[in-house]
């Protein structure tokens, strides 16, 4: 009796874990869905904005921009000056932090067109790799000194960084070694492509990256790239006839997100697409993806075809330019300071 007991309980509690387990996949697959669907939507039924020239914009290609050279220097005075340290942060457990400063004579629109991260880190808390996140908080300071010299006073001013790294590992006492090895960037230039309906079937580049123009919408832009991308790099503006900005003046703002080929052609066949009808269709697609527990690009494109890329302007295209920034790169190493 009491083996009878005990099996039942036990087929009570696997009924009870996989209905729990059912539940949750059941969540996971109809928040897929949701957020999928409202994406698309938004594309195919954009709304309509009043336009306005935007009066302070400039160009990024007509900037003012600093050399390769220029570049060249910045990075190697930043590399040159780093020091990194390990101190504890104000919302984590810990931060790896590093201190540098630009030369004299980078002083402009250094958040714009400078980047950073950490490509690899080998420190050790005993014996213990941290794991550090490879993106990070940066703030720009400024310092300055004075030099007597020949009866009279030059003064210098520069600008500093200080950038923080988030550390996911719980550290128990202050003996740190290693090194890190950074990825840095500065721009000095701009690759841009026009893109107009009449190039919707035809294959483009900017920059290293080779893409075919999918459609021409409202206000977006779709493309299906051959390399992988980072969406963070590339940006749509629209432009009137005299080359300015065009912005919402609701404060809209442009965007870019990825959306697969099916799901496009099924809304593309129908914009006004419901969810239930979309459900019916992409249900059983998303729950074969959520059952493979593979959630790469590799996969979602298994089930619901080539990944595609829409870029998506505040207002109705007029002048769709398509932009990347060309970083000048230097990798850098630095050693944590001995204990």
């Amino acid at each position: 009796m009491k083996t009878k007991i005990t099996l039942l309980l036990l087929l009570i509690t696997t009924i009870a874990v996989a209905q729990e387990y059912n539940s949750f996949m059941l969540e996971q697959i109809e928040s897929h869905e949701k957020f999928s669907y409202e994406g698309v939507f938004e594309l195919f039924n954009a709304q309509k904005v009043d336009a306005e020239i935007d009066q302070n914009y400039k160009l990024p290609w007509n900037s003012t921009l600093y050399t390769e050279a220029d570049c060249k220097a910045i990075l190697d005075t930043l590399a040159k000056n780093g020091a990194i340290n390990i101190k504890e942060g104000s919302f984590s457990n810990h931060v790896l932090e590093l201190n540098s400063h630009f030369p004299e004579f980078a002083k402009n629109n250094l958040m714009d067109n400078f980047k950073l991260s950490i490509k690899e880190s080998n420190i050790t808390n005993e014996d213990l790799n941290l794991k550090i996140q490879n993106s990070g908080t940066i703030f720009y300071g400024s310092n300055s000194s004075s030099v007597y010299k020949n009866g009279s006073t030059k003064l210098h001013r520069w600008r500093t960084l200080n950038a923080t790294f988030n550390i996911n590992t719980n550290i128990n006492t202050e003996i740190y070694k290693g090194s890190v090895i950074f990825e840095s960037g500065f721009v000095y230039g701009y690759d841009y492509v026009k893109i107009k309906k009449s190039d919707i079937g035809t294959k483009m580049k900017i920059g290293n990256y080779k893409f075919k123009v999918i459609d021409v919408m409202n206000n977006t832009v779709i493309l299906d790239f051959k390399n992988k991308i980072n969406l963070l790099d590339f940006d749509l503006i629209n432009l009137n006839e005299n080359e300015e900005r065009l912005i919402a003046t609701n404060g809209m703002s442009s965007g870019a997100k990825t959306l697969y080929k099916d799901i496009y052609q099924k809304f593309k066949e129908n914009p006004s697409l419901s969810f239930d009808e979309y459900k019916k269709t992409f249900h059983s697609k998303f729950l074969d993806l959520i059952k493979s527990t593979d959630l790469s690009k590799e996969a979602k494109e298994k089930y619901l075809g080539k990944e595609y890329v829409a870029f998506s302007s505040s207002t109705k295209l007029e002048n769709a330019y398509l932009y990347l920034p060309k970083y000048y790169s230097k990798t850098f190493k630095i050693n944590l300071p001995d204990n």
